[in-house]
C-alpha cells in the first residue's frame, strides 16, 4: 500500500462518527436506518459518512430489497482493515454500541427505520 493511501485512510478516520461507523460494522452489516438509530446523527450525515468509508475500501454496500447494507470489508486494503478495527475496537468504548446494537437486532430492521423517518 502506497504511503500517501495510508495517510489518508489514517485521515478519514480521525472522525468519530466513522470510527463508531466501522465498529458497529465490525459486529454487525447495517442499513443506514439502523445506523442513524445506532448513532444519533442524521441520515444525511451518515450517508456521506458511509460514501467516504466506500470511496476508500472500508466497507461495502450490498442492495436488499428496499434497504442497502453495509459491511466492514475485513480483508479489505492488503489487510489494513483489519489491523484497523482491532485498534478501534481496543481503544474505543463501545460496551453502549453493542447493546444498542442487540437492541436493534431484537426491534427488527423495518422497526428501527420505521422510528427513524417518523
Amino acid at each position: 500500500m502506497e504511503s500517501e493511501r495510508l495517510c489518508e485512510i489514517f485521515k478519514l478516520l480521525g472522525d468519530p462518527v466513522k470510527l463508531e461507523i466501522i465498529g458497529i460494522l465490525s459486529f454487525r452489516s447495517s442499513s443506514v436506518c439502523e445506523l442513524v438509530y445506532l448513532i444519533g446523527k442524521s441520515q444525511p450525515c451518515i450517508s456521506h459518512h458511509l460514501k467516504m468509508l466506500r470511496a476508500y475500501g472500508l466497507i461495502e454496500g450490498e442492495k436488499r430489497g428496499r434497504f442497502t447494507i453495509f459491511s466492514f470489508i475485513r480483508e479489505g486494503n492488503n489487510g489494513l482493515n483489519e489491523e484497523l478495527v482491532n485498534i478501534i475496537r481496543k481503544y474505543t468504548p463501545l460496551e453502549e454500541v453493542i447493546k444498542k446494537v442487540k437492541e436493534v437486532e431484537e426491534i427488527g430492521r423495518e422497526e428501527i427505520c420505521r422510528k427513524v423517518k417518523g
